[in-house]
């Protein structure tokens, strides 16, 4: 019973049909799963990409206002005649007020006023620290060495800034520069923080950028994840770069601050929760596994009952031609299908019926062939029998004869012995 369920053309098509429908949908579920990681990845992409744009637009927007409070700063009357003439009370009256309105308001960190040696002449911020060198800010004796503005991110004394250097001329003589610097950490810190997702950082670095001299400028507590060799070697580069930390819950972003010299002078670390990409993918994955087993569930029922209803007509064929095979040639097939069964059901029967037809045809010339014989076996019988009788006939013909002979001859010796008699009677005559 076994064997025939095993060897039954349903069951086995019915099997191939299923592994058939398996890796199909295996495969669309391989595919679904890789489409899910890029879906992912482009939302990873996504969060990465606006957190770039808004540390970017944030430094962008810093280095105009930067620029635009500078030009500012320089049209108050009295303000470039007091640095000419070395007036540092004077320039503390001028802008000591400028400089508290613009703190609070605009998050002016500092205006600095540079003779052309590159010593700090006045710090409205810090107004008892001057004198000191500050040759060390490549973006400060650059703007010394060429008497041009620039606007540019840079370390100083007060910290890191954004800053638009000036110079400062008076009757066509160079008289230093002078700096409206904007905070960096407040600047983007600020822009940061309107990202209603992640923790983010803006941290320092040293001029090997190492992780020991990554200090944290602006976020709460530490990161979460220190930079490795590779986040490093990205950042002194000056290229952007995200990875994912080792437990694989957070991604990890950074994004460097590029200084005068095309030097990383900070970077910016965001951290950014994977959970709910995690549970966006867990989720995407459980719904394709219960779509592909549902419909590989319906599709393999539906094709088992359309091969159970297609292939029900073999059934009784095939019982037929076993009855048929053990000699029973009174069987009859009857199917009402028009599909391809149905007609070689039709078929079958047509043979059936030409067989019969044949068997017939060999029964009546059996018979009549039967009853020839007979009929010959009379006719031989009876010729045996007028042979038999004529053959006596004969042989009494034959004895009639024989006497008929001896009769003859004995007649033949009397005439013989008369005639002998007769001579001898003339002879004695």
């Amino acid at each position: 019973m076994q064997d025939k369920v095993k060897n039954s053309i349903k069951t086995r098509m019915t099997i191939a049909v299923i592994i058939l429908n398996v890796i199909i949908f295996g495969v669309f579920y391989w595919n679904n799963l890789v489409l899910q990681k890029a879906l992912i990845k482009d939302f990873e992409n996504q969060y990465v990409a606006e957190v770039e744009n808004t540390v970017q637009d944030c430094i962008e927007d810093a280095l105009d206002e930067a620029a635009l409070f500078a030009d500012t700063l320089i049209s108050f009357p009295g303000v470039v005649e007091a640095f000419q003439n070395g007036d540092r009370e004077k320039l503390a009256g001028l802008l000591h007020p400028i400089y508290e309105g613009w703190n609070e308001n605009y998050n002016i960190a500092q205006i600095q006023f540079i003779t052309p040696d590159v010593n700090s002449f006045y710090r409205v911020h810090e107004p008892d620290k001057y004198g000191d060198n500050l040759s060390f800010r490549k973006g400060l004796v650059t703007a010394i060495n060429n008497q041009e503005k620039i606007v540019v991110a840079e370390q100083g004394m007060a910290g890191y800034g954004i800053r638009c250097i000036s110079p400062i001329f008076a009757e066509g003589e160079f008289l230093g520069v002078y700096e409206i610097g904007l905070s960096l950490e407040e600047e983007v810190g600020a822009g940061l923080a309107k990202l209603d997702y992640g923790n983010f950082f803006i941290l320092g670095c040293d001029e090997t950028c190492s992780e020991d001299g990554a200090l944290v400028l602006w976020g709460e507590g530490q990161p979460r994840e220190k930079i490795n060799p590779n986040d490093i070697k990205d950042l002194v580069a000056g290229e952007k770069t995200y990875r994912t930390t080792a437990d694989k819950q957070f991604l990890l972003s950074f994004i460097p601050v590029m200084g005068a010299d095309n030097e990383t002078i900070a970077f910016i670390q965001a951290e950014i929760s994977r959970a709910q990409f995690i549970l966006a993918e867990k989720t995407a994955k459980t719904r394709a596994l219960a779509v592909v087993l549902i419909a590989l569930f319906l599709l393999s029922g539906a094709i088992y009952v359309l091969l159970h209803r297609t292939l029900r007509h073999i059934k009784p064929l095939k019982e037929v031609m076993e009855d048929v095979s053990e000699g029973d040639l009174t069987k009859v097939v009857e199917i009402a299908s028009n599909d391809e069964i149905g007609k070689l059901a039709g078929d079958f029967s047509n043979f059936m019926q030409k067989i019969k037809g044949v068997f017939f045809t060999l029964y009546t010339s059996t018979s009549q062939l039967t009853t020839n014989t007979y009929f010959m076996n009379d006719v031989s019988d009876s010729s045996v029998k007028k042979l038999i009788s004529s053959i006596d006939s004969l042989n009494d013909v034959g004895n009639e004869l024989k006497n008929a002979g001896q009769s003859m001859q004995e007649a033949d010796i009397g005439v013989e012995e008369i005639a002998k008699a007769s001579q001898m009677v003339a002879e004695q005559a």
